[in-house]
């Protein structure tokens, strides 16, 4: 980020742009590392998905089935809404993915 605000410094403002060609200034010590996300499994607390279900009834009429199918299933809701109509079978009188 402030390897290209000095960039655009030395294009425009050439009076206030260090003299010094930026790869010079800026080192790669300089430039953060970033955590790398783990593999770990996130999830819901418990005191969240209560609030969610005691609310349940407050959210619009469509969203209603996708929470209960995200729940159920264990799905993300991107997952979820990714589903088309005929992804359910009937299997011994219970349906399922």
């Amino acid at each position: 980020m402030v390897k290209k605000y000095l960039q655009g410094l030395q294009e425009v403002y050439l009076d206030l742009a260090p003299e010094k060609d930026i790869r010079v200034l800026i080192f790669p010590e300089d430039k953060p590392k970033y955590k790398r996300r783990s593999d770990k499994v996130n999830y819901i607390p418990d005191d969240v998905l209560e609030q969610l279900f005691d609310n349940l009834s407050y959210l619009h009429e469509d969203v209603q089935p996708i929470i209960w199918i995200s729940f159920k299933t264990g799905l993300r809701l991107s997952d979820t809404l990714r589903l088309n109509h005929d992804c359910l079978v009937k299997l011994n009188g219970k349906y399922k993915l």
